[in-house]
């Protein structure tokens, strides 16, 4: 008769797995930079310096950004600076979370470097799993984060830009991956090509740096692992209006993408998802400027907007109303144009009631 199979600690699949994966680890000693900028947010900072703090990979050193705040954060983090030498604490004046990541950039002396909110937190093997997939700085490493359970769930697969970028765009959503969160990014690539976050729009930031920083790799990993705990809150930019500017600049960084994948990409429905999306800026730059807002010389900056406005956004468009508002932009039918938009947000504030 054949003999049971002995269990032992030292032949399970799951012990050679892990003791090759903390090797692995122990042997790339790579410095991380972890950028966490903050205003006026005691109420979450403990918990976040503390996940931080709480991290099984300990070769990391946290820029903690205090972007002016007139709360209690700095008695908050009184203890920690005292407690923990990987802590360094930049005080500046309030210039917002753009240039606070920016000074975070400058300061940081990692290999690589990653962002993580203030009122968010981390899991302890959160910077562990980053490591272990390190290859090379031309691959940019994705986390999922606990915030949708809906999301698509992440495979460990490395795809290639330029030959799975209809997996990355229509199975991924990659329009809506620019966080910066959840994210390992290069400091020398950032540094290099003098990427920054731009402080002077108060929407698309994010998306603006990953669109940048994603011409100068070759691949991204998408990480099995859920690590990052998403705090929404209510408050964020997105429920405010912005002015014409930023959606405007969000817009031009958008057609600067386009025109770099052009190139490589040929899939009619990549295409139709990156025009659709750029059709929602292109749409929210008017609607934000000229129909929630009163903005000066409306003429002037949409006969600017249509210049930019080639015949694929006719093509590309998603509905007659697109289509009209293209044939309206480019004929410089201006003040109908902000007549219909009106019409149009009148119907849908009636339809929402």
């Amino acid at each position: 008769k054949n003999k049971p199979k002995q269990f032992s600690l030292f032949n399970s699949n799951y012990f050679i797995f892990n003791l090759k994966l903390n090797n692995k680890i122990l042997e790339k000693n790579i410095l991380i930079s972890i950028v966490v900028p903050t205003y006026n947010n005691e109420k979450f900072l403990d918990k976040c310096v503390e996940s931080i703090l709480s991290q099984t990979y300990h070769e990391f050193e946290l820029l903690i950004i205090n972007d002016g705040s007139t709360d209690n954060t700095i008695n908050v983090l009184q203890p920690y600076l005292k407690k923990d030498k990987r802590i360094k604490l930049h005080n500046t004046k309030n210039k917002g979370v753009s240039s606070a990541r920016n000074l975070g950039i400058s300061k940081a002396k990692g290999e690589y470097i990653c962002f993580i909110d203030s009122d968010d937190w981390v899991e302890k093997d959160y910077l562990s799993q980053f490591v272990s997939k390190i290859q090379n700085p031309k691959i940019l490493i994705i986390q999922e984060i606990f915030q949708n359970r809906n999301s698509k769930k992440y495979t460990n697969t490395l795809y290639e830009i330029k030959k799975d970028l209809d997996v990355l765009m229509l199975e991924y959503h990659f329009m809506s991956l620019g966080s910066p969160f959840a994210k390992l990014y290069h400091t020398e690539t950032i540094k290099k090509n003098n990427l920054i976050f731009n402080n002077l729009v108060s929407y698309g930031e994010d998306q603006m740096f990953f669109f940048q920083y994603i011409t100068y790799i070759d691949s991204i990993y998408t990480l099995n692992y859920r690590g990052y705990h998403y705090n929404h809150n209510s408050t964020s930019l997105s429920t405010k209006i912005h002015p014409f500017i930023s959606f405007y600049t969000y817009h031009l960084s958008l057609i600067d993408f386009i025109k770099y994948i052009s190139d490589f990409c040929k899939s009619e429905k990549v295409l139709y998802k990156i025009y659709k999306t750029d059709w929602d800026i292109v749409e929210a730059s008017i609607d934000h400027g000229f129909i929630f807002s009163k903005e000066v010389n409306p003429d002037k900056s949409l006969k600017i907007l249509s210049k930019t406005l080639n015949k694929n956004y006719y093509k590309y468009s998603n509905s007659v109303s697109r289509k009209i508002i293209y044939i309206l932009l480019k004929t410089s039918q201006y003040k109908f144009l902000l007549f219909y938009k009106k019409m149009i947000f009148k119907y849908k504030t009636k339809k929402n009631k």
